[in-house]
C-alpha cells in the first residue's frame, strides 16, 4: 500500500508510508500519534488546528492507489 492515500472532505490526507498489506491482512489506521507496526498505522494530526480528523456531524473517506485511481469511498452521518 506503500503510497496508497487516505483523505477526508476538508482534504486532510495521510500517505501510506512504504506498507505491504498482504492477502487477508488487515491493518487500522489511528488518528493521532503512535508507532506504526504491521497492524497499526497512526495518522499524527498534531499539525491540524484540533487533533481530529473526522467530523462528528459526518465525513468521507476517500482511499486512493498510488495512481490517484479511487479504491473506495466511504460517508457516514453525524453521530447523536
Amino acid at each position: 500500500m506503500t503510497d496508497w492515500s487516505v483523505k477526508d472532505e476538508a482534504n486532510h490526507v495521510y500517505t501510506f508510508p512504504d506498507f505491504e498489506l498482504k492477502g487477508g491482512a488487515t491493518v487500522t489506521l489511528y488518528t493521532g500519534s503512535g508507532m506504526d507496526t504491521n497492524t497499526a498505522l497512526y495518522w499524527d494530526s498534531s499539525s491540524h488546528t484540533c487533533n481530529a480528523i473526522w467530523n462528528n456531524d459526518g465525513d468521507t473517506l476517500y482511499l486512493r492507489e498510488a495512481g490517484g485511481n479511487l479504491v473506495i469511498s466511504y460517508s457516514y452521518g453525524g453521530f447523536e
